[in-house]
């Protein structure tokens, strides 16, 4: 990338492309997100259920954690029964 070509791109924008450009780009940024937390919705069983009532993004992120600690111990759990089977 040619960061000099690219800066005097910038300093020809007029002030009202800038803010539409940044606009564009904040916007983006949100739906990113907002896909992020629809995909975790989907993902996270105890998230997934309609409870009528939509979760903020602190508790997705939460319950999110809480879902990813379980499946690692139970992940753990059954690498040690493999262990214990084989050595029987």
């Amino acid at each position: 990338m040619d960061y000099s070509s690219n800066a005097a791109k910038q300093a020809l924008l007029t002030e009202e492309e800038r803010r539409a450009n940044h606009v564009a780009s904040e916007h983006k940024r949100r739906q990113s997100i907002k896909t992020g937390f629809e995909r975790l919705h989907s993902l996270v069983p105890e998230l997934s259920h309609p409870h009528g009532k939509s979760k903020s993004e602190a508790v997705v992120l939460q319950k999110t954690v809480e879902f990813i600690h379980t499946r690692l111990k139970q992940i753990h759990d059954l690498q040690e029964q493999v262990r214990l089977m084989e050595r029987s």
